[in-house]
């Protein structure tokens, strides 16, 4: 009997060569052959940085469903969110409080404007965000608490504009 390949065995049989079509990723290919094998789809380790300009391009985005697709890929479950405005805990209280943002933000995106800067499971970040005009609101600042194991964002602490200096 012929031994079927393994994820471990064959990697590059289950990950196609990455295209990109309409600024994604296509993995769907590879999608279909591990389907079609009945085996477990492994996606590939993403960097720090891919995760958080997941978590940017979340908040960019309209449709709450794709928005929580995101959200599941960088975010845990029980996620805690909090800025100046808000203080909240889980993934779906996280997508519902994008929508609120967004809504008062027609055609506004979030952007990364720096390195993701890291150590010892923390990373922080500078964003801004871009008004459908093009116009950019002042820079925000993210910390960010990353699980070691899956990842994943477990907590995301927002402030608003630059510090202020003690003049």
């Amino acid at each position: 009997m012929r031994k079927r390949p393994s994820f471990e065995t064959a990697p590059e049989r289950f990950l196609d060569v990455r295209s990109r079509e309409g600024g994604q990723e296509n993995l769907a290919g590879s999608r279909k052959f591990a389907h079609s094998w009945n085996m477990e789809i492994r996606e590939a380790a993403m960097t720090l940085e891919e995760t958080i300009d997941i978590y940017c391009a979340a908040w960019s985005e309209r449709d709450p469903a794709y928005r929580r697709d995101l959200l599941d890929k960088v975010v845990s479950v029980d996620v805690r969110y909090t800025d100046p405005e808000t203080d909240l805990r889980g993934r779906t209280e996280l997508v519902d409080h994008i929508s609120g943002v967004l809504a008062g933000r027609v055609g506004a995106k979030i952007v990364r404007t720096s390195s993701v800067d890291h150590h010892h499971g923390m990373a922080r970040f500078a964003w801004h965000l871009v008004k459908a005009d093009g116009t950019a609101l002042p820079e925000g600042l993210d910390i960010v608490t990353v699980d070691e194991q899956s990842g994943k964002l477990k907590a995301v602490l927002g402030f608003f504009g630059p510090l202020k200096t003690d003049a």
